[in-house]
């Protein structure tokens, strides 16, 4: 049946969409394939009712799609983004693009600061205000001050400032510098930074588990929803003929 298979073709468009970060053509792309299947379960009820497994978990993904795409007005740089990222090097990784996944893992660490620095001091760490960093980054970046006495931090520094203001993340990130230099170093040596040689599938694991052991950010509560293919070999085929 044609109909159901276009349909299930809008999803798989939005689950796509979602892998590439273009989050609104996703949220689209999948209410419209969840409304189409919703239009032709009056028609074909019975075909359409063995997908029911399948939309259920279909549904709670554009719910959590639909928080991202709320959490924050500047550039949705939020912890829900996080999370989707980290979720997202989970998928890389299950794929074996093993560098793609740390590169995510570290865009994650850098956006838990930016959303950090976003919900405290309503800034960005590109342009922070100079006159507002503790005494020991002023010493730091004196001779790096630029436009309108703004700086702008790397992601160390971000959570060094973070620690100062008694931040959950900066304290976690201080606690746990060693641990974290460790997905520094290998992120920097991986393909997709400055290195030669691809990391393995172990020194992801270790990576990962190191970073949702800190954070407590675990990209598994993430999952796409899979479609049992059974579900679909009767659909609309007359086994008669």
């Amino acid at each position: 049946m044609s109909s159901i298979f276009k349909c299930l073709k809008k999803i798989a468009e939005g689950y796509r969409n979602w892998d590439l970060f273009k989050f609104e053509n996703s949220l689209k792309s999948i209410n419209s394939g969840i409304n189409c299947l919703n239009r032709l379960s009056e028609l074909y009820q019975e075909d359409v009712s063995r997908l029911n497994d399948f939309l259920k978990p279909i549904k709670e993904n554009a719910n959590q799609l639909e928080g991202v795409l709320n959490a924050s007005p500047k550039e949705r740089i939020s912890m829900e983004t996080v999370e989707e990222l980290v979720a997202n090097a989970l998928r890389r990784a299950e794929e074996g693009k093993y560098d793609d996944a740390v590169a995510r893992l570290y865009r994650a660490l850098e956006m838990i600061a930016q959303s950090q620095f976003i919900k405290i001091y309503n800034q960005s760490t590109s342009k922070f205000p100079y006159d507002k960093l503790c005494d020991e980054l002023k010493e730091r970046y004196s001779g790096k001050i630029e436009k309108e006495n703004t700086v702008d931090l790397g992601c160390y520094s971000a959570y060094k400032q973070l620690s100062i203001e008694d931040n959950k993340y900066g304290k976690l990130f201080m606690q746990n510098e060693i641990k974290i230099k460790s997905l520094l170093e290998q992120r920097n040596k991986s393909i997709m930074a400055h290195g030669i040689t691809p990391l393995s599938k172990k020194k992801f694991e270790n990576l990962y588990d190191e970073f949702v052991g800190i954070f407590g950010i675990d990209g598994k509560k993430i999952k796409f929803a899979k479609l049992d293919p059974s579900a679909l070999i009767p659909v609309g085929i007359d086994w008669g003929n």
